[in-house]
Parts: C-alpha cells; structure tokens; sequence
C-alpha cells in the first residue's frame, strides 16, 4: 500500500511542496534492503544500542527534568540534552547519569552560537565540560567547524565513546560536490556524521538525499532544516541516515517534528520497528 511521507509528516502541522517522497514498501525493501550500512555502538550501563542498522529516533530535551517517563513511556531511543539551552547551575549531568543507568543513552550537546546554539563563551570553557559528559554518557556533539573538534573526537575513542561530528547551515544547502567534501571531511574526525541544511527547494532536498547513497565510513545523519524541510525527519531515515531528531518538550531546530509523533509514523511505516526498552 502506498505511503505519503509528506502526508505523515503534516499531520504535525507542517507540510512541504518539496521532494514529497511516496513509495510503496515492497519498493522500499528493494531499493533499501541489501545495503549494509557502517555502524557504531552508544554504551549505557545496562549495555549498548547500535547505530547505524535502523533508523534511530533522538529525542531533545532543552531543560534538565527532575523525572522522567519510564523507559516504555518514553518516546525515543536516545536522548539528546542541549546542555547549551540550560541555565547554568543545572543538574544536566545527574540528569545523563539517571538515563544512562536505566540504559538510555544520552548525547550531551553543548552547542556553539554560530552553528544555531546557544554557548558564546571560550572554546577552553565548553571543553572541560564535555570531557566531564564522556565520563558518563554514550555520545557528545561537536561541530566541525570547532577548533575542538579533534581532541573531542580523540577524547571519546579514548573512553570508547561516540562522537558525533555536524555540520550546520541554517541559510542554504550547499551543492552535492561540496555537501560530500563535508562529510570526507567530517568521517575522518567522528565516529558518527551529522548534516544538517536549510531546505527550500527540491532541489535542496534531492543533494541531501543524494549524501545517504554514498559508501561511507561512517554511520551518517542528514537532515533538511526548515518547512520545506520536514519530510526528511521522516523519509531520510528510510533511505538510510541513522538518526533523526525530535523534541520532547518544544523544538529545538526549524521544522523539527515531536518523539511521539515520529514513533507513531516509524510503526506505521516500519513494521520491525521497536523503540529501545
């Protein structure tokens, strides 16, 4: 039976003129099926999830919540917190130690102003603290663009942690040519590639789907920011990008959609899909 992924993804209140991806799912496991994908591990202390062999749903928190739902209740398989949008004295880290221990991984974002976050003091402020994160969750984000960018990257292969190298324009997308130099650039640093463009046209969102045919080292994420946008929360991940984004309490990014909404879309859509338990 034929399945709109724009359609999916407007009942969230958004929908998109551009690139409306619509297959049927025979034509999906053709198309997708065979492809064996790069993958990487997140460590709790219960165990690990792997990334890279299904399509992974994070969900953003923005606060450091005193409780969570249980795990069955919780409607992500990894959490990511944006330590950069929390007031400074939060317990974000107890927060990451509470999740890790239930065996939810955690990413810790501490995201820097001119890639869309909200940390503007010294790069030898933020990296203390991220080295403080790796000694208690799976993964850390860190820019490529950062100067810190390498010696994150080190410090988690150094405790066997996952680090997610990204790259932001919240302006344009750039060409194919350039958007797949990015990523050489970026699968030689991390362990996980995270891409992540303005979308405005067809056109954008065909470069950033051309990006998951690649054979690349590494596990990768694209997504396509803004209205027009949208649809690559949810069809992308089917063609292949590891991760997908979703808020839980408001949105993080342009065009992000909610857990709840995006795991009610994957079971629909992915009948072998199960959220971490």
């Amino acid at each position: 039976m034929p399945v709109s992924i724009a359609h999916a993804a407007s009942r969230d209140g958004s929908r998109s003129g551009h690139g409306l991806f619509v297959f049927a799912w025979d034509s999906w496991r053709f198309i997708i099926g065979g492809v064996k994908r790069p993958q990487t591990i997140f460590r709790t202390t219960r165990g690990s999830l792997t990334i890279g062999d299904t399509p992974r749903i994070v969900g953003t928190f923005s606060s450091a919540p005193e409780t969570f739902p249980h795990n069955g209740e919780l409607a992500a398989d990894v959490i990511e917190l944006r330590v950069d949008h929390m007031p400074e004295g939060s317990n974000w880290l107890g927060c990451a130690k509470a999740l890790q221990a239930r065996g939810v991984p955690v990413i810790v974002t501490i995201r820097m102003k001119a890639e869309g976050g909200n940390w503007t003091r010294p790069e030898t402020e933020r990296l203390p603290l991220i080295e403080e994160a790796l000694e208690h969750v799976a993964a850390v984000d860190i820019e490529l663009k950062s100067k810190l960018a390498g010696r994150v990257a080190q410090a988690a292969r150094r405790r066997k942690k996952a680090c997610i190298v990204s790259f932001h324009d919240f302006e344009k997308t750039p060409g194919r040519g350039r958007l797949e130099r990015i990523v050489e650039q970026a699968q030689s640093v991390g362990s996980v590639i995270k891409i992540s463009t303005k979308v405005r046209t067809g056109e954008d969102s065909r470069a950033l789907a051309g990006l998951l045919l690649g054979r690349w080292r590494k596990p990768l994420c694209v997504i396509g920011m803004g209205a027009a946008g949208t649809h690559t929360r949810v069809s992308f991940p089917l063609f292949g990008s590891c991760l997908t984004y979703a808020f839980l309490e408001k949105s993080a990014a342009p065009g992000q959609l909610s857990a709840a909404r995006l795991r009610e879309i994957f079971r629909e859509l992915l009948p072998n899909y199960r959220i971490r338990q």
